[in-house]
């Protein structure tokens, strides 16, 4: 789907997810590794900060999040049915509510670390998201400082969202990469 956007993309699988390796997935690993892929982008292609867009989906966009606020200089963010912080996730944020607590929910916390962010910002979520929420999203929206966009995608669900709005979200991307002035929080179908 991001492919219609005529992007050129560099695809991750976290260590501990996909077929990555065995490694238990945890904050400071995929955190490495985003890095490592951005740093391969820079470092070994060349391509400049400011040509690239950091995209992350569901708990890859609490690292999208991080990584963008660690490279403030990238060209932008997009995050699809974003979380604030793992510990808001129904059923499990109350299960995990001591780790907010603890002060351990710090490593997923989108909510806190997309304040004062600059850079633009598309966030995209279904209307009938239970994971990310509209309500998580619309937070977000609301925290970061840049020129940003909240859509949402009627009657889609956390895993139905690409195949509902399968056109309209690399359409979505096409139009902020370009800079185009976009209305926020319109509803699609």
């Amino acid at each position: 789907m991001l492919g219609l956007t005529g992007a050129n993309l560099l695809l991750m699988d976290y260590r501990g997810y996909g077929t990555s390796s065995p490694a238990k997935p945890s904050a400071a690993t995929t955190a490495a590794d985003a890095c490592a892929g951005l740093r391969h982008l820079t470092e070994e292609r060349g391509i400049p900060l400011s040509q690239i867009w950091i995209c992350g989906r569901s708990i890859g966009s609490t690292i999208a999040v991080r990584l963008a606020v660690e490279y403030p200089d990238c060209a932008g963010l997009i995050l699809i049915s974003p979380l604030t912080n793992t510990v808001d996730v129904w059923p499990f944020g109350t299960a995990l509510r001591p780790l907010r607590w603890l002060g351990l929910a710090k490593a997923f916390d989108s909510r806190a670390r997309i304040t004062g962010l600059r850079l633009p910002v598309l966030i995209v979520t279904g209307t009938r998201d239970t994971v990310g929420t509209p309500a998580m999203a619309a937070e977000l929206h609301r925290r970061a400082a840049g020129p940003k966009r909240l859509e949402l995608v009627e009657g889609a669900g956390h895993n139905t969202i690409c195949q509902i709005a399968r056109e309209r979200i690399p359409q979505l991307i096409t139009d902020m990469m370009s800079g185009q002035d976009v209305p926020t929080a319109k509803p699609t179908s």
